[in-house]
């Protein structure tokens, strides 16, 4: 790959892809400039170091998200509830590069500034005001990040080790639905899923208030 036509989209893809199957741990700008096959500087020519990467990383996976099926509901209840859902997707998808993201701090980049408004019209349309308004977005966002996050970490197989903790409980209930990683992400989704209506309920009481 000529190096004089390197693109930071294609350094960000490269990243990704190599944290998916690699771990980022194993990440470095030397590493990843032998993935692409030119010198570490050309990395640094797009990115100050790993953090700035990482970064980037991040803000690609959200500008994977893609509202337009949230957007068509009718109602701002299941519009909010379609669009966790495909956060969650995303995240689930790439696993490594959602951790990051889910981790990346209170610097939140152009796309998820623009789904935070997006999140918090919907709010006010089921009637959220106030304090009301920031708790509902807060826990919509908690949920989701946190819930998937504890899904998805435990790489490469978290299903796995899951299915091994239920077993290892000791717990009759567990053990009933701990015998295939199918088993457990059922589990996983079944939970994930009723969490997401239990709160939406709770905003829509709040928003009677």
């Amino acid at each position: 790959m000529a190096a004089e036509f390197l693109k930071s989209e294609q350094i960000i893809v490269a990243a990704m892809q190599f944290i998916e199957k690699e771990g980022v741990a194993a990440l470095t700008m030397r590493a990843l400039g032998r993935e692409l096959g030119v010198d570490p500087s050309v990395v640094y020519r797009h990115f100050v170091d790993k953090s700035d990467l990482l970064a980037a990383l991040g803000s690609a996976l959200l500008n994977e998200i893609d509202l337009a099926y949230a957007m068509s509901a009718t109602s701002p209840r299941e519009r909010l509830k379609l669009a966790v859902c495909e956060v969650r997707r995303v995240m689930q998808a790439k696993p490594v590069t959602g951790l990051i993201l889910a981790n990346s701090g209170n610097n939140p980049p152009g796309t998820q500034v623009e789904i935070v408004h997006w999140s918090v019209q919907q709010l006010r349309e089921i009637g959220l005001t106030g304090v009301n308004l920031v708790v509902g977005y807060q826990i919509l966002e908690g949920f989701v990040l946190g819930m998937t996050s504890y899904d998805i970490s435990s790489q490469p197989n978290p299903l796995e080790v899951r299915r091994q903790w239920f077993r290892q409980a000791e717990i009759a209930e567990f053990d009933d639905i701990s015998h295939s990683t199918d088993e457990i992400a059922a589990i996983n989704e079944k939970a994930f899923q009723f969490g997401l209506n239990a709160i939406l309920d709770k905003i829509e009481l709040l928003a009677q208030q």
